[in-house]
Formats: C-alpha cells, structure tokens, sequence
C-alpha cells in the first residue's frame, strides 16, 4: 500500500478548518517526508558556509543526512552523508575545512568531490571498482542568488519555475547589500516540541504580534521616542501593508516603508551613500525602507530588516528544530552588520 493512499488531505483540510490530525498524526508527517520534502524543492544552505575549497558543513533535513562541501575547483557539491560502503554515517563533525572524508568503521576514505581515494585491505577484494562507489550525491542541486536547494527527486519542474514570484523577493533580499552579496554566519539553533508547520504558521501569522510582543514593542517604541522624537517610526505616510499568497505556498507580508526607525538606526547615511553607488539614490532609499517577511516553502524564512534567515527542520510529528542565520551585508559598514 503506497503512503498516498494512507494518508488523503482532502479528508483533512477544508476552506474554514484543518483537521487536527494535519499536526498530530505520524502518518500526516510520514507522508510529509515522502511527498513533499522528498519530491519539492528545499532549502539546503548558504554559499558562504562553505566558502573555500575543502571547507564542508553537515546538516539533516527530514530524514536525510547531508553534506555540503566545496570542492577543489570551488564548485559546491552535495552528498548524501553516508559511507558507499556498509552505510555508516560518514562525517560526524558539523563543520570545517578537509581534504578527506574518512569512514570511522571501516576507513573508506573519500575526496571533496565525492570520489572514492582508499579503501584498507583493497587487494583483498575482487571486482571492486572504485568509480562505481563515490559518494551518491542528490540528484538535484541549484544555486539561486548564493542560496543552495535541492530536491530528492530525480526528475521535476525548475527550481526557477518552482520559486517563480518569490525570486524577485529573494533578489530584493540579496540587492539591499551595497555589493550585491549577502553572507551567513554562525546560526543560533532553537527548538520545539510541536509539528513543523506551525513554524510557517506563526512567521505568517500578523494578527498576534502586537498581543503577544506588546511589552517588548513598548519599549522599542520609547527608545525610539528617545532617539527620533514624535516622530516615533519614522514611517512614511501612506505606507500601505500588504499580504500575498505566491505560487507552490510561497508568501510575503510587505510593509513597503511602514515601519520605518523601528529598527532602522544602523541604516543611515552612510549605508545610503554605500548602496547607491551601484543603485542609484531613489532605489537605494527605497530598498533601506523596505520591510519583507518571506516564505519560501517549505523550509525557508527570511527577514529583511532584521537580516536573517530560519531553516525549519522537522524531526518528528511532534519535534522540529530551526536554525537562524543571522547575515551580513556585504560592503556594509561593521555598524550596520553589527
């Protein structure tokens, strides 16, 4: 029995209620796993991680293990994170920089780009041909503005038609650097014992911030006061707030110039003046001004303003775990990257 025929979210989601199961039910997620983040297009990580040849970062995402490395010829390679030989988890380390791979258990040892170098006690073992044994890599991977997707599938739609709309918001995202580049950093991990979506959920949800962050946007509010006068935000009139729905569950909450000094006392004149000798001043201004919460599904959120990205990770039905990157702008003032 195929795990679509376990599993109908027809029977589960309606125009005005979901069924609770869609959170609760190993099955759901199971077919999750399968259906969805083993078929789509999903967020593996930043270029920047692994910026010189050699440097490496593991990661899980579901229930693949991976490995994200820069070769010598500085291409970035993704690999199953799994020995050839008996399927022993190959790399323990989170990160850093290597020539080789080795197997803890049997010592099989592999390059940067996957090949297979050495194997103990190769001439005790016929018909062992090492081109056939290097590291699976995953079938699918594409770079879109230094941020790296993949998809298990080996077949499908383009990663460009599969972000459509939403890549214009990710070039937004990129383009508020004064060189056109942005870079991660270390990522702060946190989790919580309830189902992945209601990550995607709470990131969309604008209906609580001011209930639920009423005490800290207070306080935010008076420094403000403090700093810039009754002029409080310092938000141009007429900003208009805007939600969109983009294709394949993508979406956007847009504040266009809204929200003004809020948390904008990093991008003075300075920044201005950086990011308007590529762009020009009106669209220099303009991009400063701008405030996108974005969603691009089903593992990834970005921040703007705030310069970051979270990566959603489910672990169970009932366990997931994200990691947000903070980034810097590259070509930014230490003040505003700070």
């Amino acid at each position: 029995m195929s795990i679509d025929s376990i599993v109908d979210p027809g029977s589960l989601v309606r125009d005005d209620a979901l069924n609770q199961r869609v959170y609760t039910d190993p099955a759901v997620f199971a077919a999750e796993l399968e259906l969805l983040f083993g078929r789509t297009w999903i967020f593996i990580g930043h270029e920047s991680e692994v910026p010189h040849p050699g440097d490496f970062k593991t990661d899980q995402i579901g229930r693949w293990r991976l490995l994200l490395v820069r070769d010598a010829d500085r291409r970035v390679r993704l690999f199953h994170n799994v020995c050839r030989h008996r399927g022993a988890m190959l790399c323990h380390a989170p990160g850093g920089n290597t020539r080789a791979f080795k197997c803890m258990y049997h010592g099989w040892t592999f390059g940067i780009d996957g090949s297979l170098l050495g194997v103990p006690l190769r001439e005790q073992m016929r018909n062992l041909n090492p081109s056939s044994y290097g590291l699976a890599a995953v079938p699918r991977v594409e770079n879109y503005q230094g941020f790296i997707f993949a998809s298990m599938a080996t077949v499908g739609e383009s990663l460009k038609d599969y972000l459509g709309r939403a890549a214009h918001y990710l070039d937004l995202m990129v383009e508020r650097a004064p060189e056109g580049k942005i870079a991660a950093i270390k990522p702060v991990r946190y989790f919580y014992n309830g189902n992945w979506k209601l990550q995607i959920e709470n990131y969309s949800d604008n209906y609580h911030p001011a209930v639920l962050h009423q005490s800290a946007l207070s306080i935010g509010m008076k420094l403000m006061k403090e700093k810039f006068g009754d002029d409080v935000l310092g938000a141009r009139t007429g900003g208009r707030y805007m939600e969109r729905m983009l294709e394949h569950g993508h979406s956007i909450a847009d504040y266009q110039g809204g929200r003004g000094a809020l948390w904008m006392n990093a991008y003075d004149d300075e920044y201005l003046a950086a990011l308007a000798a590529r762009i020009g001043t009106d669209r220099a201004r303009a991009l400063r001004d701008r405030d996108v919460h974005l969603i691009i599904y089903p593992n990834l959120l970005l921040h703007y303003r705030m310069n970051h990205y979270r990566v959603i990770k489910p672990v169970s039905v009932d366990r997931t775990v994200v990691d947000v990157y903070p980034c810097t702008l590259v070509g930014a003032s230490k003040k505003v990257n700070d």
